[in-house]
């Protein structure tokens, strides 16, 4: 049996015999055992019990699975030894195995609440926001309710007269405070992302407090 042992453990596997092969040479080999002289001797003399009639064909069933599983840990240890881990994960799970990425699936950034304060004749709205995915790239705004300040947008790069802190961002408006000739403003204002993508607007109300 050791010949076709060693068929089975042949590391290329187009050179291990097929299970119809192999079935045929185990068959074989049993036959050859069975033909031993002292078997056939004690054949001669007495018939064998029903009982070893039938062990034979266990005896020969264990010999094929072992043979069987000898072949199936071989394989496979041909295959781990022939591919490098990472391959072979990717072979066995059926596709190609893929790095790691991190899914960024933060929307855009998300105003959280907002702020006023005057400074001479100006009213500051200041903006203070989330960014869990790092992607605030400027802000934006326009007057509403009646108020005329025309549309602007700035990067947090280029903010004009904004003033950009982490988390916030400040802008100011002439109101002319303290002269005389004050009024109040409201204003909608929203934040915007590298890719365009606009937060949920927020309207501000904005009065000199002198």
């Amino acid at each position: 049996m050791r010949p076709l042992i060693e068929r089975c453990l042949t590391k290329d596997p187009g050179q291990r015999p097929t299970a119809a092969e192999l079935l045929a040479e185990v068959s074989v080999v049993q036959s050859a055992m069975d033909a031993r002289p002292e078997a056939q001797a004690a054949d001669a003399v007495r018939p064998a019990p029903r009982r070893a009639r039938r062990w034979r064909p266990l005896v020969r069933a264990s010999a094929i699975a072992g043979i069987l599983v000898a072949v199936g840990a071989a394989g496979y240890g041909a295959t781990v030894a022939s591919h490098p881990p990472s391959r072979l994960g990717a072979n066995m799970a059926g596709s190609p195995a893929r790095p790691a990425q991190a899914r960024d699936r933060a929307g855009p950034p998300h105003i959280t609440r907002t702020f006023t304060y005057q400074q001479g004749t100006m009213m500051f709205f200041e903006i203070y926001y989330s960014d869990p995915g790092h992607k605030a790239a400027g802000f934006g705004f326009v007057g509403v309710n009646g108020s005329d300040w025309p549309e602007r947008q700035y990067s947090f790069s280029s903010p004009s007269s904004g003033i950009v802190e982490p988390g916030s961002v400040a802008y100011p408006l002439d109101q002319q405070c303290g002269t005389g000739l004050e009024y109040a403003s409201y204003v909608k204002a929203w934040l915007y992302d590298a890719k365009g993508a606009r937060s949920k607007p927020v309207v501000i109300y904005l009065a000199c407090t002198t």
